[in-house]
This record gives structure tokens, sequence and C-alpha cells, in this order.
């Protein structure tokens, strides 16, 4: 098992085990929470080892540093820090069991969609702005309805998050972080694959939606 790997299972554990010792109250909110971003977590890493290979280009920046900071802030350290350390005490409101129910039904959907596109995208998948040698343009799967369905499953996560969370500043935060993401990378990314596709890119844009399927309306 390559390192990344392992860190990838060892730091869930790690998580799990400490909520289940020192936070768990009993809020199953919380505990839908725990147990999809801990699974999504897991999945990525699982898929850490396809990333490797010959790298032609990179677009990282100091805005691409900035915004992958606060998705990690906004997804993974804020959240956890207010279910270990809920203050203040004011912006705490347990979610109604209307909300778990819809927050768990989410936080499932958008873990399958996150395992499939990395399944569908293989050795093409980076965290980051990145060419690749010999890189392809992948349009199966579940690309050949939406060009971007690992950000689709992070903005359910998003919403998932905002659902089940009882504290203010922990479910709100996934929206706020994974939003500046989203909002700085998508037209640069899709720029990106223009360049290196052209009129194959440009097909296929027309033929998909970016988070929604093409009848549903592009978003």
């Amino acid at each position: 098992m390559q390192p990344r790997t392992l860190i990838g299972i060892v730091v869930p554990l790690a998580l799990l085990t400490s909520y289940v010792l020192f936070a768990d109250s009993g809020d199953w909110g919380t505990r839908a929470f725990v147990a999809g971003s801990l699974t999504m977590w897991v999945l990525r890493n699982l898929y850490v080892h396809t990333r490797n290979g010959p790298l032609v280009e990179t677009r990282m920046d100091v805005t691409e540093r900035l915004v992958l900071v606060a998705a990690a802030l906004g997804v993974m350290v804020l959240p956890f820090a207010t279910i270990f350390w809920p203050w203040p005490a004011e912006w705490v409101v347990p979610a109604s069991p209307a909300a778990i129910i819809a927050g768990a039904i989410i936080y499932l959907i958008a873990d399958l969609l996150f395992w499939r596109s990395h399944a569908d995208l293989g050795r093409q998948w980076s965290p980051t702005l990145e060419i690749k040698q010999d890189h392809a343009l992948i349009t199966r799967g579940v690309y050949r309805w939406i060009r971007h369905p690992m950000y689709a499953a992070m903005w359910l996560m998003a919403i998932a998050q905002a659902l089940l969370l009882p504290h203010w500043a922990g479910a709100l935060s996934g929206l706020v972080g994974f939003g500046a993401v989203y909002v700085t990378r998508i037209n640069r990314e899709e720029a990106m694959m223009r360049d290196l596709f052209g009129p194959a890119w440009d097909d296929y844009a027309r033929r998909t939606g970016r988070l929604l399927p093409r009848w549903r309306g592009s978003m």
C-alpha cells in the first residue's frame, strides 16, 4: 500500500475514533456528516495514485493555492472544529429530522457521484489544474452527460453539510469554501481544456452541462 493511500485511510480512522471517544453527543445529523465526509476522504485518497504520470503543464498559482486552502478549511477543518468545540453555544441549532434525512440522502448521492467521477476519469484526475503527457478528453461514464461531476458531488456535499451540522459556522463553511473554489476555478479549467483539445472540447461542451445534464440546462 502506498504511503498516500495509507495516510488517506489512517487519518479518517483517527478522526472517527476521536469523534466516537470525545465528541459524539448522539446527534444523528453530525453522525451522518462524519460518515459521509470521511467516506469522501477515503475515496479521494484511494485514487491519489492514479494522478501519477509525466506532467506537461501546471497552472497552479497563488489564487489556486488560496482557494484550495479555503476549501480545506470549509469542508474539513472548520466543520470538525465545531463538532469538537461547539462555541459559541448560541450558534448551535440541532437539525430537524427532515433535514437529517434529506442531508444523509444527499451525502450518499454525493459520495456515489464522487466515486464514479474518479473511476471514470482514471489517470486524468488531478486536484489542481494540470496537463499530463497523453492527456485525453474523457467522455465516458458520468462524463457522458456532465463535464464536471466531481464539482457537482462537492456542491451536493456542501448542501448536505449545511443540512446536517448543528453549528452554523460548520454548517455553512462548506458552501463558502467550495464556492470559492468553484467560482475561481471553473472558467480557468474550461479554458485550459479548450486550449488543449480545441474543437473537440467545444463539441463536447455543446453536448453536456457543467453540473447537470444538458436537458436540464447548463450551469
